[in-house]
């Protein structure tokens, strides 16, 4: 008994001991910068801490932290508070209980070589074709306060563009790792970009990716005018992506959106829609059912987008269009309801080609009421074969209490102002009401 609590006593000495020095400046010092050294398992870059406190065994609390990739210092924040476990931490890898950055800025910059952090997390580990550390991360509880970032854009896309600055950042998020799938789990997340200007207000929603198959569950995103649901799951993504994936909104705000998306600039529209994609790449099927201010579509369509040859196929329905809005024109106001097939193919070469001489095939409309320009017609059908810019017309239409036919071709000119070329002959049978 005499040995037990001889020995106990030393176990409580050393313990308090140890507790005594954990506190002390030494110590954290020399934590600082195990932490720092540490992190070179992890990231390309180089992390640096300013000061360390806190109860070094509930949780930490960094100060003056910054991140230097190729000598760019790319994130700085003023304060960093992380809860955690000591005897997980030992366990299980890096596990963070809680995360808190408050002030955090982020400078990105993108040029032909791509993103300045692309290849800020260390590959160790391989699943499939990714690639990843080779222990465990685990942050289920992520937040960060009025978040700052710049982004320099010096490759931008012809099809978005970035905001050039995002302020008040917001994130309540969980982020999981095991070598090497991981999850981010997004509870709530909101930011307003600059220049272009874009509103966030929320975007909630998980993605991850296990077995080569990239999941999106309810992956919502919400502005001041539209919203957006995207869920699925896209197999052997990395290699030849199967796609089975749904994305709808109630309203979309075109006007909104304009300024990150040129394609859409000056179509004021608000549509709402329902898209499904499935299948892989080379047979790709899309069913969308769409309404909006021009009309409502409704279709299936199956595309092959894998080279050499692009083609489309299916069948679209149309009821109620209106061509203004679409062609941005308000004197073209019509009220068109048609269905329509569709049969084309477009060599993906050569590149500097335009797409319309590369384009091949049939389309075939069938529309019981037109009205457009003024004009008034039914039972309106017309094919159209297409052959690049010569375009084969044969078509017939009934309109005030008679009928004509049309046959012949259209050359669509290669630059705007030049005029369009023709050579057609029709019939007519005038039929007097009675």
């Amino acid at each position: 008994m005499q040995v037990v609590a001889l020995v106990g006593t030393i176990v409580v000495g050393i313990i308090a001991l140890a507790l005594i020095v954990s506190q002390t400046p030494w110590f954290r010092d020399w934590l600082r910068r195990y932490v720092v050294r540490e992190s070179t398992q992890y990231l390309n870059g180089n992390l640096s801490i300013g000061s360390l406190g806190g109860n070094l065994f509930y949780g930490v609390e960094l100060g003056n932290v910054a991140l230097d990739v190729n000598g760019e210092r790319v994130v700085t924040l003023d304060r960093l508070e992380v809860k955690y476990s000591v005897a997980e931490l030992i366990s299980k890898g890096i596990t963070v209980r809680e995360i808190r950055l408050e002030s955090p800025f982020v400078l990105l910059r993108h040029d032909k070589n791509g993103w300045n952090v692309a290849n800020l997390v260390k590959k160790q580990e391989q699943e499939a074709e990714r690639e990843g550390p080779g222990r465990p991360i685990s942050l289920p509880d992520i937040e960060i306060v009025n978040g700052r970032a710049a982004i320099e854009d010096k490759a931008p896309s012809e099809t978005y563009r970035l905001p050039s600055r995002i302020d008040a950042m917001n994130v309540k998020a969980g982020f999981e790792y095991a070598p090497v799938h991981y999850s981010l789990t997004l509870n709530d997340l909101s930011f307003a970009g600059k220049a272009p200007d874009l509103t966030v207000t929320r975007v909630s929603g998980r993605i991850g990716t296990r077995d080569d198959n990239l999941n999106v569950e309810n992956l919502s995103l919400k502005t001041s005018q539209s919203t957006l649901t995207v869920d699925g799951v896209i197999r052997n993504y990395l290699a030849n992506p199967n796609l089975q994936v749904t994305a709808s909104s109630p309203r979309l705000s075109l006007p909104e959106l304009s300024g990150v998306l040129p394609v859409v600039k000056g179509y004021a529209l608000q549509p709402s829609f329902n898209l499904r994609a499935e299948g892989p790449q080379d047979n790709l099927k899309l069913t969308l059912n769409e309404t909006s201010e021009a009309g409502a579509l409704q279709g299936a369509v199956t595309l092959d987008l894998k080279d050499p040859t692009l083609s489309a196929r299916g069948d679209v329905n149309a009821r109620d269009l209106n061509l203004a809005p679409l062609l941005k024109d308000p004197k073209q106001k019509s009220d068109i309801t048609a269905h329509a097939t569709v049969d084309v193919r477009m060599a993906s070469t050569p590149a500097n080609t335009p797409a319309l001489d590369r384009l091949r095939g049939r389309i075939s409309i069938d529309a019981p009421r037109v009205a457009a320009s003024g004009y008034r017609a039914h039972d309106v059908r017309v094919t159209a074969n297409v052959d690049g810019r010569h375009v084969g017309i044969d078509g017939r239409a009934g309109a005030y209490g008679g009928s004509a036919t049309a046959k012949g071709f259209v050359v669509v000119p290669a630059a705007a102002g030049e005029p369009l070329h023709s050579n057609s002959r029709s019939a007519r049978d005038i039929r007097e009401n009675s």
